[in-house]
């Protein structure tokens, strides 16, 4: 009989049957929960797959697993119950054969015995390595933690300098002829600016003027803050999970440190609007270190980092900032906001702005040489001593940036073709030279663009309209044209060809015409018929 039962037990169909039907029921069991439940079965599953730290397997793989770890268990239990009940009910051994066997039993005995153990072990263990790493993670958690707060005191770090200074008095003569005494402060080394109308008081000798002393003044303490901000950008390599709030800090450091408010305009009196000459316009502030570090700190982000801020809907905001001749590295700044900023004179060559907005900035004589403009709105911006042009490989500004309401105001436009760029743009006080315009409405009358005050040379306009008013305004002597142009008879130059002329023998005559000037003679229109 036992002979029977231990055939039957060990027969591989058995086990197998029973494997699949433990499976089969298991499935059944899960899938037929109710749907009524608190909690659906997959989130049950799935807080069970927590509890044993395999939270990142798919809730069906891990089912399979536990229900492997199952049938393995029952089968070991089985067997070793099995073997128990051999050495217990079976007779006593007998001859050496069957003492043999006797002792080969008991060798299975053990190694069930041992293997049994170690899968009923394997969960325990598994908790225990969990829970070890758990406290790993809270450990070097908190200890980044440390790194950030003191980084971010770092961040506020001032130092106390001591400065000679004194009282100085001036007299304000009104334009009633009233006098009055005035007391401003003068710094020693420094010349002492005298306000407008002021008049020094005839009694006040060097002798009554207060005696230099000594005043303490607190100021960024720039070293300490440029290494907070390293090591911030190290906390942000370092840990992914940390990342974001990082780029949250540095963020509202600039903005915090440099307002829009702190802005200085271009000291351009006199000048003449010539942007091919002025690579740096006189006047303007210069970023302090600090913040032109964690400008470069935000540009050089890595890209695994940039996904993380794409999946969380992160979007780097410098909204209303001083970023005045700020340097942006050639950096990513995807989905950046930079709404309400200065950027005059800025560095934006070769940078990556795809998709950010920049809604009332400022761009004076802004770099955008090979910048990445893609789906830019810079609505309500005001562009000012931009060249634009072939040579300075900027076209994104026009191509690709939404310019609703923008203003472009003394710049200067070189061999472009203008189609549809401004259309709801303000334009006023700039230079077209070499362009090409085949947009009926930028001839049209448009009352937010200003063209009695833009100058054309050497331009040319196809395959559109022209008004009378607008033919006026910019000198319409001073294009070339052909047949496609709709004008006023009296108002066409006579040295446009009649005819229409074909893409290629439109640019051949265009740029005969420069070349030739009042000598030139239209070709011929052919002959009908």
């Amino acid at each position: 009989m036992l002979e029977s039962f231990l055939t039957i037990a060990t027969h591989p169909l058995l086990w197998i049957f029973i494997g699949l039907t433990v499976v089969f029921y298991g499935v059944q069991w899960v899938v037929g929960q109710s749907a009524e439940a608190p909690t659906a079965p997959d989130d049950r599953i799935r807080r069970l797959a927590e509890k044993v730290g395999m939270t990142g397997l798919h809730p069906v793989l891990f089912l399979i697993l536990l229900l492997t770890w199952g049938i393995v268990a029952g089968t070991l239990f089985v067997g070793l119950y099995a073997i128990l009940w051999q050495v217990i009910f079976h007779a006593p051994p007998e001859g050496a054969e069957n003492i043999w066997n006797w002792r080969f039993t008991l060798a299975q005995l053990v190694a069930l015995t041992t293997v049994l153990g170690a899968v009923i072990a394997l969960p325990i263990t598994i908790n225990r390595l969990i829970l070890t790493r758990r406290q790993t993670d809270t450990v070097e958690q908190g200890h980044i933690t440390d790194r950030i707060n003191k980084a971010v005191e770092g961040l506020g770090a001032v130092k106390e300098v001591n400065r000679l200074g004194r009282n100085r008095y001036y007299v304000i003569q009104h334009e009633t002829g009233a006098k009055l005494r005035e007391t401003d402060f003068e710094w020693r080394g420094e010349p002492f600016a005298w306000p407008e109308g002021s008049l020094v008081a005839s009694d006040i000798t060097d002798q009554q003027l207060e005696e230099w002393k000594h005043v303490s003044l607190t100021e960024p303490n720039i070293e300490v803050r440029i290494g907070a901000i390293y090591a911030l950008e190290r906390i942000s390599q370092d840990s992914a999970r940390d990342h974001i709030q990082i780029m949250e800090i540095l963020c509202a450091y600039v903005r915090q440190n440099a307002p829009k408010s702190t802005a200085i305009p271009f000291d351009i009196s006199g000048l003449e609007y010539r942007p091919e000459i002025y690579k740096r316009l006189p006047g303007a502030s210069e970023p302090r270190v600090d913040i032109q570090a964690a400008i470069s700190v935000v540009s050089r982000r890595k890209n695994k980092r940039i996904e993380r801020e794409k999946r969380r809907k992160y979007r780097i905001d410098l909204r209303g900032c001083n970023l005045q001749n700020a340097d942006f590295g050639a950096g990513n700044w995807r989905d950046a906001i930079f709404d309400g900023s200065v950027l005059d004179q800025a560095n934006l060559a070769s940078s990556d702005f795809e998709n950010a907005s920049f809604a009332q900035c400022s761009f004076e004589n802004t770099h955008f040489t090979s910048a990445s403009l893609d789906d830019v709105s810079a609505s309500g911006a005001k562009f000012r001593f931009i060249q634009i042009s072939e040579k300075a490989e900027n076209f994104q500004v026009l191509n690709n940036i939404d310019l609703m309401a923008a203003t472009f105001d003394q710049c200067e436009f070189s061999l472009i073709n203008v189609r549809n760029q401004f259309h709801v743009a303000e334009l006023k006080n700039s230079r077209f030279i070499g362009c090409e315009f085949g947009s009926s409405w930028f001839f049209v009358h448009v009352p937010i663009t200003d063209l009695k005050s833009c100058t054309f040379q050497r331009c040319a306009v196809r395959k559109c309209e022209v008004s009378s008013e607008r033919a006026v305004d910019v000198g319409i002597n001073g294009f070339f044209g052909d047949g496609s142009v709709k004008i006023a008879l009296d108002q066409r130059p006579s040295f446009w060809p009649r005819q229409e002329l074909s893409e290629a023998q439109f640019q051949y005559e265009w740029r005969k015409w420069q070349d030739e000037g009042p000598d030139y003679t239209p070709p011929e229109a052919p002959e009908e018929g």
